[in-house]
C-alpha cells in the first residue's frame, strides 16, 4: 500500500503542519538564538511539517514529476488538466483543516500561558 493523496490526508496534513509549526513557534520564543541557527531550525521545521507532508499528503506523490522534457509533453498537460481540480480541492482541505485546528490549538496554547508570537 502506497502512499495516496486523499481530502482526509489533506485535512490531517493541515493539523499535522500547525501543530509542528506551532510548537516550533512556542519553543523559539525567547531563545537568544543566532540568524544562522534559528534559519536552519525554522527550515528544518518546515521541512518535515510543511513541504515533504504536503507534496505527499496533498498534491500527491504520483503528480510529481521529474524531467524537463516531460513538462512539454501533450500526455503531462492532459493529466495536470484532469487532476488540478482534485490537488485543488485536497489544498483546500488543507488550509481549512490547519485553520480549524489552528483555533483550538491557539486556544490550548493561551490556556497554559503560552503564545507563539
Amino acid at each position: 500500500m502506497g502512499l495516496k493523496a486523499t481530502q482526509l490526508t489533506a485535512t490531517i496534513t493541515g493539523m499535522w503542519t500547525v501543530l509542528g509549526m506551532g510548537t516550533v513557534g512556542v519553543l523559539m520564543k525567547g531563545r537568544d538564538l543566532d540568524v544562522l541557527t534559528h534559519n536552519i531550525i525554522v527550515l528544518s521545521a518546515a521541512a518535515v511539517f510543511l513541504f515533504v507532508p504536503g507534496l505527499l499528503f496533498v498534491i500527491g506523490r504520483h503528480n510529481i514529476r521529474f524531467g524537463f522534457r516531460y513538462v512539454f509533453s501533450r500526455e503531462y498537460w492532459e493529466e495536470y488538466r484532469q487532476e488540478l481540480p482534485r490537488i485543488l480541492f485536497r489544498m483546500l482541505c488543507w488550509f481549512l483543516g490547519g485553520g480549524a485546528f489552528g483555533i483550538v490549538y491557539s486556544l490550548l496554547l493561551e490556556s497554559l500561558g503560552l503564545r507563539a508570537i
